[in-house]
């Protein structure tokens, strides 16, 4: 169930880098933005994110 909130909420991480400043921005709470990527990843069968307690990045493509 790929929607445009699932994508826009991919590019707003990826922009601010973090899961705090993209929740921000969409003013919803990190926790549900977290849901939402992880559904989308999911639904992907792929990881689209490396995460570490310090910041957010983009994985390789393959």
């Amino acid at each position: 169930m790929r929607d445009d909130y699932a994508l826009r909420a991919f590019r707003a991480i990826a922009e601010h880098g973090s899961f705090t400043g993209a929740a921000a921005a969409l003013d919803v709470t990190a926790s549900a933005l977290s849901q939402t990527l992880r559904q989308l990843e999911s639904e992907l069968g792929t990881r689209l994110l490396h995460r570490t307690t310090r910041r957010v990045g983009l994985t390789e493509a393959s």
